[in-house]
C-alpha cells in the first residue's frame, strides 16, 4: 500500500475516534441527567433567609431559574410556597442558592453561581417562599422545576406549569371566582380546589389532574391529558387529546382529530368530528397533592459542569450534529486531497 492511502486511513481512524468519543460522552451525560432527575424529596434541610431583591408587594411568583446563570451543577431543588404572616420571605438550602428579584409585583429567581460552583450543593436543595394567605394571585413554574403550593391561600387566580416542570397545589379555603389551570411543554399539574376552575389549557403532551366542583372552559390539545375529579362545564379537545371526568359533562364539549373523552355521564353534550369519541361509565381519578417535603437530594448537570459543555438542550444537540457533520466533511476533503 502506498504512503498516501495509509495516511488517509490514519486520518479517517483519528476523526472517527474523535466523533465517537464526543457521542459516547454526550450519551453518558444524558444518562446521568435522567438518573439524577429521579431523586425524591428528602428530610427538611437547614434554610437561610434571603433579603436582597425581596419586596413585600409581591402577588405573583415565577419559578423559572435560567441555567445560563449557573456555573457548575445545580442542586435538585424542591420549591415550596406556604402562607405566612411575616410578609414576603424567601429561604434557601444551601444558603444563598438564588439571586432574587422583584419587578411589577412578580418574584423571580436566578441560580447564584457563587453557590452552584461550590461543593456545598452535592446534597440537593430546597427553597421556601412564604407570603400572606390573601396576597398570592398567581404561580408559574418552568425550567424542569418541581414545586408545591401548600394549603391556605385564599385568592389565587391562576397556576401554570411549563417546560417539563411539576406543580402540586392545594386550595381548600379559596374565595376566588376566577381560577385558571394551564400546563404546557410536557409538564405535570396536580390541583385540588374548593372553587370551580373557570378555564385551562393543557397542551404539548402535558398532564393535569384536577379536583374541583366544576371545570369550565376546557381546552386540551396536542396529546395533552386532563383528568377531572368533578364535573366539566364544556370546552374543546383536539389532536389526540384525552379527558377523563368522574362527574358529568354539563355543557357543550367539542372534540376533533382523534380526541377521546371518558365520563360518568353527559356524552349527549359532546359533539365530535375526525374520529373523536366519548364513552360513559364509572371513572376513577386520583389527584396527588401530598406534601413532597422541603428538599430534594442529588444534583443535576443541566446547568453545566461537563468538561465539553454537553447538555440535553435542543440547541446543543444541533451544535453536536453540526460539529459531527463538519468533521465528516473535513475528513472527506482531507482523504480526497491525500488520494489525489
Amino acid at each position: 500500500m502506498s504512503a498516501k492511502p495509509r495516511e488517509a486511513i490514519g486520518y479517517l481512524n483519528f476523526y472517527f475516534k474523535v466523533v465517537m468519543a464526543h457521542w459516547v460522552h454526550h450519551q453518558q451525560a444524558l444518562m446521568v441527567l435522567f438518573v439524577v432527575g429521579s431523586f425524591m424529596a428528602s428530610a427538611d434541610g437547614n434554610f437561610t433567609l434571603i433579603t436582597d431583591g425581596v419586596e413585600n408587594s409581591i402577588t405573583s411568583i415565577n419559578i423559572n431559574p435560567d441555567c445560563k446563570t449557573a456555573k457548575g451543577d445545580a442542586p435538585n431543588t424542591m420549591w415550596t410556597i406556604v402562607p405566612g404572616d411575616g410578609g414576603v420571605q424567601v429561604e434557601t438550602s444551601p444558603a444563598d442558592l438564588l439571586i432574587v428579584s422583584s419587578s411589577g409585583g412578580t418574584l423571580s429567581f436566578e441560580w447564584n453561581p457563587a453557590v452552584t460552583s461550590s461543593d456545598s450543593i452535592s446534597g440537593g436543595g430546597g427553597v421556601k417562599i412564604s407570603l400572606p394567605a390573601s396576597q398570592l394571585k398567581s404561580v408559574t413554574v418552568g425550567s424542569d422545576t418541581v414545586a408545591q403550593v401548600l394549603d391556605g391561600f385564599t385568592s389565587v387566580t391562576s397556576v401554570e406549569s411549563n417546560d417539563s416542570s411539576t406543580l402540586r397545589a392545594t386550595f381548600t379555603s379559596s374565595s376566588s371566582t376566577d381560577f385558571t389551570v394551564d400546563a404546557h411543554d410536557s409538564s405535570e399539574m396536580y390541583v385540588k380546589s374548593n372553587v370551580a376552575v373557570t378555564g385551562g389549557k393543557i397542551s404539548d403532551s402535558s398532564q393535569a389532574w384536577v379536583e374541583t366542583p366544576s371545570f369550565s372552559g376546557v381546552d386540551v390539545s396536542d396529546s395533552g391529558e386532563l383528568e377531572v375529579l368533578g364535573d366539566v362545564g364544556g370546552g374543546s379537545l383536539s389532536d389526540s387529546a384525552t379527558l377523563t371526568v368522574t362527574g358529568t359533562i354539563t355543557g357543550s364539549l367539542n372534540g376533533s382529530s382523534s380526541a377521546d373523552v371518558s365520563a360518568s355521564s353527559g356524552c349527549d353534550n359532546f359533539s365530535s368530528s375526525d374520529s373523536a369519541s366519548c364513552d360513559t361509565g364509572s371513572q376513577s381519578v386520583v389527584v396527588d397533592v401530598s406534601n413532597q417535603g422541603e428538599t430534594m437530594t442529588g444534583t443535576t448537570s443541566a446547568c453545566g459542569g461537563w468538561s465539553f459543555g454537553w447538555s440535553s438542550s435542543a440547541t446543543d444537540s444541533k451544535i453536536t450534529t453540526t460539529t459531527v457533520a463538519a468533521i465528516a466533511a473535513a475528513t472527506t476533503g482531507a482523504v480526497a486531497a491525500l488520494l489525489i
